[in-house]
């Protein structure tokens, strides 16, 4: 199974859509699937759920019949396993991924943020399962279907786009102290963080914009990290730090000194591996990253079944100075290696027993809850978080998970066995 989490803006609604009381969807070799099929809905309006209640109720279908659905505010939904053969483009329902955009673009057009995300799809698609540009078809282009209005936009050109070479990077250009004017920015790609040059001149509103006003550019030795050695995502997620106040673990005269932050997605939808925690670290001035997918959130289970009177936490986004240490997390399966809580953490109590994450407006606590840093399956990856998250932060690679703790290990006989865990949002 291949796992869309990972698309920008992507909800996972497989189990929350009706589904035909006995029916369902025969299944398919991942491998047979050659094609994806792109739609419209021809409805003014309209949801995944408003869909599958028609498929199901109306056309007694045993679920709803696309795969994803792309709605008018540019929210994805995941309806079904790409391994299910559902019903969208009849015969060719054999090899084919069916990708619905809501709307009725005989007189209307897509939404702009619809687009966007309709191009995050495909080109996933496109990658994921090895389709070349000519099988990524309107359903107008199946066989049989000529006649039918249907996706009523141009799909040339949507290959076009799709197709389209990325531009090579240009030659990064270090610009010395003073003014510039935007021409001299954009022409190159500057070393020098945008939001660092925003800062400097809050009369700019809008860097893409080839004014005439100049910028001024102060040398990189004003901050630690604005070298030529930090890459950008070591570059971004420290500016997030220092933003919220946040220390960052800058002494290098020893190896390993870790700084250990969890970036949660904006997705309120529980049991994906959505999230990612960053391992950077500084020795004789060379930065050292390793990033992993993990959830910084409780899953769908412990929310409606919490363990807590209050609700279930939900780890509140802040920096806990010292509050881990290498320990033993236990789980049914037994107790291993992890990073354990041991000092008082904030957590946000979810209560409702809704679906959706509540990050804010609920009761918060303060204290020692359990809050560890742990593996979900012993060996290899886990496609959904299941019941390993009340709250937890939880890795989906069971080999990413060793070497996070191998290097946590290795820390600890360098800087002692004490760590400091920040969770900021996605920046």
């Amino acid at each position: 199974m291949i796992d869309p989490t990972e698309i920008k803006g992507l909800k996972d609604y497989r189990d929350r859509l009706r589904m035909h009381t006995t029916k369902r969807f025969p299944t398919r070799p991942i491998e047979n699937i050659t094609h994806i099929a792109v739609h419209h809905s021809l409805t003014k309006t309209g949801s995944a759920e408003a869909f599958a209640r028609y498929h199901v109720g109306t056309n007694n279908w045993p679920g709803i019949g696309y795969h994803i659905v792309i709605e008018q505010d540019g929210v994805i939904k995941w309806c079904n396993e790409f391994e299910k053969r559902t019903y969208h483009v009849g015969n060719s329902n054999g090899f084919s991924v069916g990708v619905c955009m809501t709307g009725d673009f005989r007189t209307d057009e897509p939404k702009p943020e619809q687009w966007q995300s309709l191009l995050r799809v495909l080109n996933w698609l496109k990658t994921e399962l090895n389709i070349s540009i000519e099988n990524i078809q309107g359903h107008n282009e199946f066989s049989g279907y000529s006649w039918k209005e249907c996706p009523c936009v141009d799909m040339t050109e949507l290959r076009a786009v799709i197709n389209k070479p990325k531009i090579k990077q240009k030659k990064i250009i270090n610009y010395a102290p003073g003014s510039y004017s935007f021409k001299d920015i954009l022409r190159n790609e500057v070393n020098f963080y945008l939001g660092e040059l925003k800062r400097l001149n809050p009369q700019i509103t809008e860097l893409q914009s080839p004014k005439k006003t100049k910028v001024e550019v102060k040398p990189p030795s004003s901050s630690p990290y604005l070298d030529t050695k930090t890459s950008t995502e070591i570059r971004e997620v420290i500016k997030e730090m220092e933003h919220h106040n946040y220390k960052v673990f800058l002494n290098d005269k020893k190896d390993y000194n870790l700084n250990i932050v969890g970036v949660r997605s904006h997705s309120q939808i529980p049991n994906s591996f959505n999230d990612k925690l960053m391992v950077f670290w500084k020795f004789k001035g060379s930065w050292t990253l390793k990033q992993y997918k993990i959830t910084t959130d409780p899953v769908l289970y412990w929310l409606q079944n919490p363990m807590n009177v209050n609700g279930t936490a939900i780890l509140k986004e802040g920096q806990y100075k010292n509050a881990y240490r290498i320990g033993k997390h236990t789980s049914k399966s037994g107790s291993y290696t992890a990073l354990v809580q041991a000092e008082p953490v904030t957590v946000i109590r979810d209560y409702d027993k809704d679906a959706d994450l509540d990050f804010t407006g609920s009761r918060e606590e303060t204290g020692l809850f359990g809050i560890n840093i742990h593996l979900s399956k012993k060996s290899g990856k886990s496609s959904f978080v299941d019941k390993w998250s009340a709250g937890c932060q939880v890795f989906k690679n069971s080999n990413e998970y060793k070497e996070f703790i191998s290097v946590c290990q290795i820390a600890a006989s360098e800087w002692g066995n004490s760590f400091t865990y920040s969770l900021i949002n996605n920046y």
